[in-house]
């Protein structure tokens, strides 16, 4: 994190810091640590076996890789701004007039709860929210809680999920799941960051022939305490406008991820 509190509730940037201070995690208030990253970048961490959303130097770098990628293409991003209405700090928040989007990039496993909540806070707030997975989740083949509410759906596609690992988009497409013992079958396309277009992204997104939506194929394997806030988040989209698209083949999707336009 680079947002912390100081111990007069003043909030901070990890630039502001003085060595002899004690700091604390603005959002549930346990002590900090701070850590600084390979290239030199200072932020803090909740202190080991206290948190169990310790992060992690590939968490903390990946978040910079992911705004200097966002920047490079003209998004007005920011890492880590505190959004006071909803005490919530996502990791980036992108501004595109008058609308914003943020993008949690989740590294360490956590509850599916924790997640559902957070996204219903940022839309409290008048965000969507893009969750990009880490290395934890993309080494897991079977379906779980947190992989049936954020899998999204695309008619070409089929159920997929995106991660970020070593510098990398990483898209599981057509993501099928084998009753019985869930584990799940996929395809992966690999799209290095440095080609990879975020305005193109945005495009289809946002495009009125598009629709992110939970996976539908899996939803009777879905635990049923989790089964509204699936249902909660595909009635947001459908009230977003959001509608689909349809691609001829994946690698023309995914081809039309590459490049600056």
């Amino acid at each position: 994190m680079n947002i912390v509190r100081t111990k007069t509730g003043e909030l901070i940037h990890a630039t502001q810091i003085k060595e002899d201070e004690v700091y604390f995690c603005p959002e549930c208030g346990e002590e900090v640590t701070k850590k600084v990253s390979r290239n030199g970048v200072v932020f803090f961490s909740h202190i080991p076996k206290k948190h169990r959303q310790e992060e992690t130097i590939a968490h903390q770098e990946g978040k910079h890789l992911l705004l200097e990628s966002l920047k490079s293409h003209g998004f007005h991003a920011e890492l880590e701004p505190y959004v006071s209405s909803i005490e919530q700090i996502p990791d980036i928040v992108v501004t595109e007039g008058e609308r914003a989007w943020c993008i949690e990039y989740q590294c360490s496993v956590i509850p599916t709860e924790e997640i559902v909540e957070r996204t219903r806070h940022l839309g409290e707030a008048g965000m969507s929210v893009d969750w990009i997975l880490g290395e934890n989740y993309e080494s897991h083949h079977k379906l779980t809680d947190t992989f049936s509410y954020l899998m999204k759906y695309h008619p070409q596609l089929g159920n997929f999920l995106i991660f970020f690992v070593n510098e990398e988009m990483i898209f599981h497409t057509q993501i099928k799941v084998k009753p019985r013992s869930q584990q799940m079958t996929f395809q992966v396309v690999r799209v290095p960051l440095l080609s990879f277009s975020w305005k193109k992204w945005r495009k289809i997104k946002t495009g009125t022939d598009f629709v992110m939506i939970q996976t539908l194929s899996v939803f009777s394997l879905i635990r049923k305490d989790s089964r509204k806030a699936i249902q909660e988040n595909l009635l947001r989209s459908r009230k977003r406008g959001e509608a689909r698209i349809i691609v001829s083949r994946d690698d023309e999707f995914f081809a039309s991820l590459i490049g600056e336009n």
